[in-house]
């Protein structure tokens, strides 16, 4: 991200890029913030009960909670198309603070986390206008495959065969992971799954985990955590402590006619959906990086 923002300052004015996000809200401190953000920007009329109940909601989100802020993100959206108090409580920060509203009407039972990626992504470019705008998606790697996966369409895939300006045209990088590590954020989920002591000590071996945010660990997908069947040939086609691209599609390819680095087996499996389906089916290019350090976490 900082190398980004530097490129991003190098750029003339009418070449400047613009970063979203499209994800399911995880970190719901971020959402208070959010919101505080965009109200502290406008003039919003006292006592309105939609929105003072908003605040409130947002101020005490939890995850096994969300589904009752969407309901009420719902409500709160059909009174704004229909009460004019409610729709201009935000003033100049209006688009906002309605694609934030929108963005939360999504969380329902049985709706994936990609579905809502994808709607909140087709809402973004539909109120911005943005239909012939290229992008660049940067984001994990279930999200990038481009056919149905678990019996699932992850992210890349909705958008590759339902969005009419975009289907077709989407090509994903995934990438593998030889001899290093990634950083892995220490939300609940992970600290329930993980012993005490393996967090405490991969924090411990390095400094720049010390306030307990994030860990790095051993993700590589030469091992028995996230193996790929035939990272082995990427392997000996590539060098230590080196980043290389491989193109799965070239003319030729057997990544073009089997699985092989297709699917991931351990921790987290993920398989084609359709028996017939090949790699390149999901993803068009592997960069594989040997030897690389965990990130570590931007100072606060």
């Amino acid at each position: 991200y900082q190398e980004l923002r530097k490129f991003y300052q190098s750029l003339p004015a009418d070449g400047k890029f613009t970063i979203i996000g499209v994800d399911l809200m995880q970190d719901y401190s971020l959402l208070r913030e959010h919101l505080a953000h965009i109200l502290s920007q406008s003039k919003a009329a006292k006592g309105n009960v939609y929105l003072d109940s908003l605040k409130r909601m947002v101020d005490t989100a939890t995850r096994q909670g969300r589904g009752q802020l969407g309901a009420f993100s719902r409500r709160l959206l059909d009174q704004m198309t229909t009460n004019v108090r409610v729709a201009g409580t935000t003033g100049k920060n209006h688009r906002q603070f309605l694609r934030l509203v929108r963005s939360l009407s999504f969380l329902q039972p049985g709706v994936t986390r990609d579905s809502i990626m994808y709607q909140n992504f087709e809402d973004y470019i539909t109120i911005n206008e943005l239909q012939q705008e290229k992008f660049y998606g940067f984001l994990g790697v279930y999200h990038c495959l481009t056919t149905s996966y678990n019996n699932v369409l992850p992210f890349a895939a909705l958008i590759n065969s339902v969005n009419e300006e975009l289907a077709g045209k989407v090509t994903s990088i995934i990438m593998n992971s030889v001899s290093g590590k990634s950083m892995l954020p220490l939300v609940a989920q992970l600290r329930s799954m993980m012993p005490s002591f393996v967090i405490d000590k991969a924090i411990k071996d390095d400094p720049a985990y010390k306030d307990g945010r994030y860990m790095p660990y051993d993700l590589s997908n030469d091992q028995s955590m996230v193996l790929i069947r035939g990272i082995e040939y990427l392997k000996k086609q590539s060098v230590p402590n080196q980043v290389t691209l491989f193109r799965l599609n070239a003319a030729g390819s057997p990544y073009m006619q089997s699985k092989l680095s297709g699917e991931v087996s351990g921790f987290q499996t993920l398989k084609l959906s359709n028996q017939s389906a090949v790699t390149t089916d999901g993803m068009q290019y592997i960069l594989l990086f040997r030897n690389a350090h965990a990130a570590t976490p931007l100072t606060l």
